[in-house]
């Protein structure tokens, strides 16, 4: 996903989803055991403009386990992101 933004400041927010490949693909792919996924990484680059002029790239990696509970997923749910994101 490609998105363009004018000018940012720190009060600029700016929400995303991840999604998943199907599990019939995720099947299909030799490197993969679906069984024994405990985690799920994923990396964001943000390309920008300082204020100087400089062309500089920040890269956030991260990986979140997997939990198969809904409850305790909606109870660690960060509610406030999740409505903003909705909206």
């Amino acid at each position: 996903m490609v998105k363009n933004f004018g000018s940012v400041n720190e009060e600029t927010e700016f929400t995303f989803e991840y999604k998943m490949k199907k599990v019939r693909d995720l099947l299909k792919m030799t490197d993969l055991d679906i069984d024994k996924l405990e985690n799920l990484p994923f990396q964001c680059q943000i390309y920008y403009t300082s204020l100087e002029g400089n062309k500089c790239v920040r890269v956030l990696s991260q990986q979140d386990s997997i939990s198969h509970d809904r409850k305790e997923l909606e109870r660690e749910a960060d509610v406030d992101l999740l409505g903003m994101n909705a909206v």
